[in-house]
């Protein structure tokens, strides 16, 4: 499988894994607590559009820009991971609204998510 068609199908994954991680993660903080389903903030489109753009405006640079400046492996994975969690936290903080914590702790589950998806799916 040539490199960009491995990319392209991370990227189904990465995309079907965290958004379904994200609206998970978003009803298990919220909606036990507050009535997610009443709040138009947290309606399925918008989930959908956070999960979807998250993950398309992040890993393209995993996968295409930092393997050119990071030659080390672990330091790419260490380096790329944080860089992306970081981001997704901001986006998520800003578009729904979160306090920083809770919106790194739903990034941090998200691609924890979608690394156990990808760690799964190697192995067939």
């Amino acid at each position: 499988m040539t490199y960009e068609a491995a990319f392209l199908r991370a990227l189904v994954w990465t995309l079907l894994s965290e958004t379904a991680a994200l609206g998970a993660g978003l009803y298990l903080l919220f909606r036990l607590r507050q009535g997610l389903s009443e709040s138009p903030l947290f309606s399925r489109k918008r989930i959908l559009f956070a999960g979807f753009f998250a993950s398309f405006a992040t890993l393209p640079y995993l996968w295409f820009l930092l393997p050119q400046y990071i030659s080390s492996y672990f330091f790419y994975a260490l380096t790329g991971e944080i860089f992306v969690i970081l981001l997704e936290a901001l986006f998520f903080g800003a578009y729904f609204l979160l306090s920083p914590g809770v919106s790194l702790v739903l990034s941090l589950v998200c691609n924890l998510a979608s690394l156990g998806v990808g760690k799964f799916l190697s192995l067939y």
